[in-house]
């Protein structure tokens, strides 16, 4: 990750990982704590969150975030501790990239308008 004046630091990496407790503290306290041990209650559970009648859309492509689970499956509900911590911070890394992208595009927008 770069700052502002270039130069490499994981800073950005840092503050989104110290606020993964907070947030999940808020999800557990709006969504309710549901444990899921088998395929149906997960696909269930999904069913629920997204909604059943929520097509995914062309726009909602370009705004989702595509992480990278490397080794870790869809169906691996009993992931020990270092699987956790290593899908938090694919998570975090890839919404900083994502949000670095956009923010870049925006600001090549403008500049592109500015020269007209």
């Amino acid at each position: 990750m770069l700052d502002d004046a270039g130069n490499l630091t994981t800073d950005k990496l840092r503050k989104i990982y110290e606020n993964v407790g907070p947030l999940q503290l808020a999800r557990r306290s709006f969504l309710g704590l549901r444990q899921v041990s088998t395929p149906r209650q997960y696909f269930g559970t999904m069913l629920e969150f997204v909604g059943r009648t929520s097509d995914i859309s062309e726009e909602d492509i370009h705004r989702s975030v595509a992480i990278d689970v490397d080794y870790v499956g869809t169906m691996d509900f009993d992931m020990a501790p270092a699987d956790m911590e290593f899908l938090m911070r694919q998570g975090a890394a890839a919404t900083v990239a994502f949000l670095e992208e956009k923010k870049q595009l925006k600001d090549k927008q403008k500049k592109d308008g500015m020269e007209m």
